[in-house]
């Protein structure tokens, strides 16, 4: 009788046990729910073939270049990174880049070159002491920013001196819709294409980098796991990644970690 009653114990799952479980799985389920609510995951995560400091998306490709080099590459269908070789200086650094459809234009900190696609030739466009950052217009007209001498520089059609802005330091540009964003330390200037100020905020903290896009408008810093996105207000939005660099086309959303080489790809809906 004894051993009876034993076995019987001996299978029953105490109530106790059943409550525990059944907390662990509410608790997994809430951990969940907060990782997606505070965390956007990537679709696709990428790993480079080197280490890239900056990535351009144009014409619905995605173009990267490291910090020193001959060549910036094209991340293509066939999912390889094909070479585009512009010098042969393999010192050439490379601040920041743009594509037309006929050239390439790089910051190399001092001056902004122009590599034609068709002729192979590459030429000194302008020279300035510090450039931190450097736009085109739709009307192929180039913006730069010096740091050094506190100024913002417009340029016409033949790259010809338009204007500056003076007393100013400009740590990264963008422009979208015929609107110029700039990022100061402490605001986010908006300019028009003749160098009005059309209007300022006041940013969450010292960013370094700024990406305006149809949909949004971001600030970050290189190499930090979250960013800012401009809603009423700014809003932080953390990552599982770094950032060293933003582009964007259509559907997709770019992110460039030149920590751990990676691209993680997001799509437009995701922010």
């Amino acid at each position: 009788m004894a051993s009876v009653q034993y076995e019987k114990w001996k299978y029953q799952k105490p109530l106790f046990q059943f409550v525990d479980i059944v907390q662990k799985k509410t608790i997994m389920k809430m951990m969940c729910v907060f990782f997606f609510l505070f965390f956007i995951i990537p679709q696709e995560t990428i790993h480079t073939v080197q280490k890239f400091n900056t990535v351009v998306c144009y014409d619905n490709r995605i173009f990267l270049a490291p910090f020193t080099g001959t060549s910036i590459f094209e991340f293509t269908k066939a999912r390889e990174f094909k070479p585009i070789t512009f010098t042969d200086d393999v010192n050439f650094r490379i601040y920041d880049f743009h594509i037309t459809p006929f050239a390439l234009y790089l910051n190399n900190g001092t001056a902004i070159n122009k590599f034609y696609f068709a002729s192979g030739i590459i030429e000194e466009v302008y020279s300035s002491k510090d450039i931190s950052a450097f736009i085109i217009t739709p009307f192929d007209e180039l913006i730069f920013a010096d740091r050094t001498t506190h100024e913002l520089t417009f340029l016409d059609f033949a790259d010809q001196v338009k204007f500056k802005k003076t007393d100013i330091i400009i740590k990264d540009l963008q422009e979208y819709n015929n609107v110029i964003y700039a990022l100061s330390s402490n605001n986010m200037i908006l300019f028009d294409e003749h160098g009005n100020v059309l209007e300022e905020k006041k940013i969450p903290e010292n960013c370094n980098r700024l990406f305006v896009d149809s949909n949004n408008i971001y600030l970050y810093s290189n190499d930090k796991k979250y960013l800012y996105r401009l809603a009423d207000d700014w809003e932080k939005i953390d990552l599982p990644h770094s950032i060293s660099d933003i582009c964007a086309n259509n559907k997709l959303t770019v992110m460039l970690d030149g920590l751990d080489n990676n691209l993680y790809i997001y799509n437009k809906s995701d922010f």
